[in-house]
């Protein structure tokens, strides 16, 4: 598994858009350990973000 590391002083890049590349990375981790209930766990998290992101913003 490659990681790419991003410049954090990137601008394009608002606190929302790093969390849900850190949580796809972590669930892709999870995944690799063959972790499913931390991989479904740091799903729903994401979903609940995104909807939380949705309705708040």
């Amino acid at each position: 598994m490659t990681v790419n590391i991003i410049d954090m002083n990137n601008s394009n890049l608002s606190s929302s858009r790093w969390l849900e590349l850190f949580s796809a990375l972590k669930i892709g981790i999870d995944c690799e350990q063959k972790n499913a209930r931390a991989a479904r766990r740091s799903m729903s998290y994401m979903f609940l973000m995104k909807v939380k992101w949705a309705t708040f913003k």
